[in-house]
């Protein structure tokens, strides 16, 4: 079997100038600080990291190279997919480096942590060599490492690149056959790591998703070739949907919500997989059914129905699809389909999806009719704008629901406003990632900016309560709901073969289906109970939501809860 390609210079260069630098002892110092390293090393880093095209751009224009953009999600060795470490338990500053700026992750938080990447395997040298001229062989070979936070900190240097449009081919100035190839080698990139095991890295590549489509607006040419280098993803992107990983159900739901509102793509462009059954549907777990269903009812609530909406979903698929599910052994398979169903209702009223319904018995009709009364009852706009994670089919939730204009009887409900006005689609979206949502890259719950500014249905308490123990507190901002994920959160731990900080209740699961250590992931998952609590093994019955919250934040919680055992006090919820 021939050996890993040889490093080449470059990279040895690097590799020994991160080698050469001190240890630290304490906190790292502030990016743009005075650098740790002997000169050597520092000239060798310039060096290795001189044919990056970013540098090569600044440099041509008598600049250093950029740093910054948007802010990139902290990761390091201990990092979990909150981007942050659960095992020094000491907060990072802001910006934080000790490495030169010629590095090639130079504006990557904690890079001095991550090491240097191995050479490039024998059998993916030929898919990987092509990469090299447009990204540099450090991050081709990082992209292609076994070690997951170098991919995680490779993906997040190439989203930063394709906003700023420091690689070769994102700029708008650029000719379309230099873009076309700048998509393609990335559409080469996320076939790898959109299916990636590690949900930091899945994460990391659904943001470079999200940047190639910002970074296609302008020529209808730069739109084609970014569309047709994403429409092969969509089946891993849709294979994420239902994961026990409630981070990586979300930043797949969020990125087909966005794909559905960019405008190179569509609705139907999301949804095409969608609305294909899942491979192998005997083993397919009730909760992928369940998400994929409940991310089809917001796309039908914002995008609408065609010949109504040319931009909305097929009708005839949907209700089909609907209709399948609602013969599920699973309840919540059925209470999902029920729920599309009466988006569709909503939309297009009975009429249209009447012939659907006409082998219901009796009891089952009676199912779907409380339903319609209920969405009637609450008001036109009751399914319209219900995105995100755990968003579809939300009704009108305030004390008193607008009063009706239409009814069941007669079978069509008026469009909103909103609808008409288009709001949710062309949404504004964090500069660093999809849309924040509650358990989205950014943890805050999710906005959608109407035209002129104003938000529609977002809720300014969500941006300061944590999603998982529901912790409320005004200080919390982005940085410190992240510490207080990987630090703080009684709900969440770190797993202590990957160092991911992932939830107690999926410790189970992550052990057995997405931890990077295989073999002893699979003996330590063997020794746990899957009904049971994995840190005191106490007996968590049907394992509901209910159920853990109980156990892990009422009273004095989990009894051997690590973090209660270091100081961290229980949640004031509201």
């Amino acid at each position: 079997t021939p050996g890993p390609a040889p490093q080449s210079p470059a990279v040895a260069a690097l590799a020994a100038a991160l080698a050469a630098k001190p240890g630290r002892a304490g906190p790292p110092k502030a990016r743009g600080g005075p650098s740790s390293a002997s000169p050597p090393a520092a000239a060798a880093a310039a060096a290795a990291a001189g044919g990056l095209a970013a540098a090569a751009s600044a440099a041509s224009r008598g600049a250093p190279p950029a740093l910054g953009g948007s802010r990139a999600t902290p990761a390091g060795p201990d990092a979990g997919p909150y981007g942050s470490s659960a095992r020094d338990q000491t907060p990072p500053p802001a910006s934080s480096s000790v490495v030169e700026a010629d590095h090639p992750f130079a504006d990557i938080p904690n890079v001095e942590d991550r090491g240097a990447p191995e050479p490039l395997a024998a059998a993916v040298a030929n898919e990987a060599s092509p990469l090299i001229p447009l990204f540099g062989e450090y991050i081709t070979c990082s992209l292609y490492s076994k070690t997951w936070n170098l991919r995680d900190a490779a993906l997040q240097k190439l989203a930063i690149d394709l906003r700023e449009g420091s690689l070769p081919g994102s700029s708008p100035r650029e000719p379309p056959a230099a873009f076309a190839r700048l998509a393609r080698a990335l559409a080469v990139v996320l076939k790898r790591t959109l299916a990636d095991r590690n949900v930091q890295v899945f994460t990391a590549a659904a943001g470079v998703l999200q940047a190639l489509c910002l970074s296609s607006d302008g020529p209808t040419p730069r739109l084609n070739e970014a569309k047709a280098a994403i429409e092969p993803l969509l089946p891993a992107l849709a294979d994420r949907l239902g994961e026990s990983n409630a981070r990586a159900d979300h930043t797949a739901r969020e990125a087909h919500l966005h794909l559905a509102r960019w405008p190179g793509a569509g609705a139907p462009f999301a949804a095409q997989c969608l609305l294909q059954p899942p491979a192998k549907r005997a083993l397919v777990p009730p909760r992928v059914f369940s998400s994929r269903l409940q991310l089809l009812s917001a796309l039908v609530a914002e995008a609408g129905l065609q010949p109504e909406d040319p931009q909305g979903l097929p009708l005839d698929p949907v209700m089909k699809l609907a209709m399948e599910c609602f013969s599920n052994r699973d309840a919540e398979v059925r209470e999902s389909s029920v729920r599309l169903v009466a988006a569709c209702f909503a939309r297009v009223g009975l009429v249209r999806i009447e012939k659907y319904l006409a082998n219901l018995r009796n009891t089952q009709r009676e199912v779907f009719d409380i339903e319609f009364e209920r969405v009637a009852a609450a008001g036109p706009g009751a399914y319209l704008g219900a995105g995100g994670a755990g968003g579809a089919g939300r009704r009108h939730n305030g004390d008193n629901p607008p009063t009706p204009s239409g009814s069941v009887c007669s079978g069509r409900l008026p469009p909103s406003p909103s609808a008409a006005q288009g709001i949710g689609f062309g949404a504004e979206v964090a500069p660093g990632g999809w849309p924040t949502g509650p358990g989205g890259p950014g943890g805050h719950a999710m906005q959608k900016i109407a035209p002129g500014g104003a938000e529609d249905g977002y809720d300014e308490e969500e941006g300061f309560t944590c999603q998982f123990c529901e912790r409320y507190d005004p200080s919390f901002t982005e940085e410190a709901l992240d510490i207080h994920y990987w630090r703080e959160c009684t709900m969440l731990t770190e797993c202590s073969l990957c160092t991911q900080v992932v939830e107690i209740a999926r410790l189970h699961s992550h052990l057995l289906d997405e931890c990077e250590v295989e073999d002893r992931a699979v003996a330590a998952a063997e020794r746990l109970a899957p009904s049971s609590c994995p840190l005191c093994g106490a007996a968590m019955g049907r394992c509901t939501d209910r159920e853990w919250r109980h156990h892990l934040l009422d009273g004095n919680g989990c009894p051997r809860n690590p973090r209660l055992a270091s100081g961290a006090s229980m949640p004031a919820r509201r």
